[in-house]
């Protein structure tokens, strides 16, 4: 049994123990000041729960990037995080022996699932690739091969160091792929055995490469690949391009990371004598991107909270944030915030619709009118937001701001409101009667949901009646302790 670690009172309100034993925080970094580090979250086929595989920094004393060994992390709803599992290359780990020359630089990983399976790659090195496999997300691990997957990237054409593994389950072909390198990256598809290549690498192109950590022309390691509608995305850290193939070539798009968008806390210094590509903000931003309940989402390094003592920036913590795309397929750029995501505080003003936690029957889509985000709603829509912090159990009015495609007289739209205690059974269920006029003006709407049954709840919305064919823009809501004067 391990045993449980005790934060340190500066840290609070977050409580840390070790594999198995959950981790609860309520913000960004999700879990600070335990090195975590390099994150892919995923999830697998019931959707009941993210996996996270990471690379764990080993001290805040560290000089450099110290990391031992790999973990596997795990959360019912992104806010609360268990440590599930570790891989060591010590010898622990059956038919891993080989990696442990690599002790001290156990790097970057991605995860897959396939057939009831499921496989962590593992950076063993700067030079080398394995595997390990387990039946199930959270392990025990063996690595299979007993060898490498992947090594010998100087004999590659160009030459690369094969590091940072990325895997992709195409949702447009069926087929998985494995991107990696550093500078030079290589993709190949993999067999159904998931432990051996289909094909032979091959190379990736990305033109015109104007910006980046390492200057123009220049990529990085950490190469991530995501299917969103049907383009490509490769990314490195901040920075991106997009293709209509999975080998490339991938046209360069630039970054998602824009400092205004970063609340002031996480920001980093800024150095004067560097282009703004060269800033910290954009430094290390490894991570991967991720889609849950038709949400996405982008988990990354951070480096604004790091506790590190000798060499700063090289103990980490991890980031999550939403993602919205715009219509030209190119990613808005990334919110940065202690609050994170499926967290919201209904009394510090509008909650913006689109950051639910879960979404049926309705899409996320971008207002060319006002330049924000919204939810596209009809009949049947349901949206769902966990962890709504009100601070009391008093009447309550909800207010929604929404608009109407019909252009008509007002209409009486029904939605139902349906609040449950976080964690617990007590609940409440009303339902709202809107009457809602047409155009491109946002209407605020108010409507009594009574006593809610806890100060931190669990909300969902159901579109329940309209005229078959109006659609609802839904784009935002809030909370106020007491009834509207309204009614």
């Amino acid at each position: 049994m391990m045993g449980k670690v005790t934060s340190p009172s500066n840290l609070l309100p977050w409580t840390l123990a070790v594999a198995g034993i959950i981790i609860v925080t309520a913000r960004n970094p999700i879990v600070p000041n335990v090195g975590m580090a390099d994150p892919h979250a995923h999830v697998f086929a019931d959707e009941s729960r993210v996996y996270l595989y990471a690379t764990h920094d080993n001290s805040p004393n560290q000089s450099g990037f110290g990391m031992r060994n790999w973990w596997q992390w795990s959360s019912p709803d992104l806010v609360t995080w268990s440590l599930d599992s570790y891989v060591f290359p010590n010898g622990s780990t059956p038919g891993l022996e080989w990696a442990n020359t690599t002790s001290n630089t156990c790097w970057a990983t991605d995860a897959a699932a396939r057939n009831g399976k499921y496989y962590f790659y593992l950076s063993a090195g700067s030079t080398r690739v394995a595997v390990v496999v387990s039946s199930n997300p959270n392990g025990p691990w063996h690595d299979p091969l007993g060898h490498p997957l992947l090594e010998h990237g100087e004999k590659y054409n160009p030459p690369t160091q094969i590091r940072d593994p990325g895997v992709l389950n195409d949702p447009i072909t069926g087929e998985y792929y494995i991107v990696f390198g550093t500078f030079n990256y290589y993709i190949a598809k993999l067999n159904p055995d998931m432990i051996s290549l289909a094909e032979s690498p091959r190379f990736v192109h990305v033109n015109n490469i104007w910006a980046g950590q390492n200057g123009p022309n220049v990529t990085d390691d950490k190469p991530f690949l995501h299917v969103f509608n049907d383009t490509y995305y490769l990314s490195w850290g901040a920075f991106y391009g997009i293709s209509k193939s999975v080998y490339g070539p991938y046209q360069f798009v630039g970054t998602f990371i824009d400092p205004s968008h970063i609340e002031p806390d996480f920001r980093m210094p800024v150095d004067p004598t560097k282009p703004w590509y060269k800033q910290l903000d954009y430094k290390d931003r490894h991570g991967a991107f991720m889609q849950l309940h038709n949400q996405w989402y982008f988990s990354t390094n951070d480096l604004s909270h790091s506790a590190d003592k000798v060499n700063p920036n090289s103990y980490r913590d991890t980031v999550f944030s939403y993602v919205h795309y715009l219509p030209n397929g190119t990613i808005a750029s990334l919110e940065i915030t202690a609050r994170g995501v499926n967290e919201h505080n209904a009394t510090a003003g509008w909650i913006e619709v689109e950051e639910y936690f879960k979404l049926e029957h309705g899409s996320k889509t971008f207002c060319d009118d006002s330049g924000r985000f919204e939810v596209t709603a009809t009949q049947g829509t349901y949206l769902e937001y966990h962890h709504v912090h009100l601070g009391w159990v008093e009447p309550t009015t909800l207010f929604l701001r929404m608009r109407s495609e019909i252009l008509t007289n007002p209409r009486e739209v029904l939605i139902r409101v349906f609040v449950k205690e976080q964690g617990g059974l007590k609940q409440s269920v009303t339902t709202c009667s809107f009457d809602i006029g047409g155009g491109p003006k946002y209407a605020e709407l108010a409507c009594n949901i009574g006593v809610l049954p806890s100060s931190t709840v669990l909300l969902s919305l159901n579109v329940l009646s309209d005229h078959p064919s109006n659609t609802l823009f839904l784009d935002a809501f809030r909370m106020s302790k007491g009834k509207s004067a309204s009614f």
